[in-house]
């Protein structure tokens, strides 16, 4: 039994290293849990990336601390500031209810924080 499980950590930790390669990232360190959430975010920002909503929600399944509701704000925010509103329909339509609703809860308190932020102004 022991053996099965160090087979099924050293897969697993396999494949989250494969998924990586893809993002540019060659040598991460999976055993640094302070790292991870700057990964998802990094993974969830390349919106050139169709796999990245699922790449980073398995890292997420690899990290106990990290939240699918946390990728799924992220990933909606990239695209809408991106202009990709569709796409950000698209994920938020597909969620389960109950992220539905937490997911929407984070998502109006962004939107009002956002439109409460004085405009920036190009540097001269």
């Amino acid at each position: 039994h022991q053996r099965t499980d160090e087979f099924r950590e050293q897969y697993r930790i396999l494949q989250l290293k494969c998924m990586m390669l893809p993002y540019g990232i060659h040598n991460f360190n999976i055993t640094d849990v302070s790292l991870a959430r700057d990964l998802v975010c990094h993974i969830l920002s390349r919106l050139d990336m169709p796999s990245a909503l699922a790449d980073a929600l398995q890292v997420v399944n690899a990290y106990h601390h990290l939240t699918e509701q946390e990728a799924y704000v992220f990933r909606i925010q990239q695209l809408s500031m991106a202009g990709q509103d569709a796409a950000a329909e698209a994920i938020f339509k597909g969620l389960a209810p109950h992220l539905q609703m937490t997911v929407g809860l984070e998502l109006v308190q962004w939107a009002r924080d956002m439109s409460e932020e004085p405009p920036r102004l190009a540097a001269d």
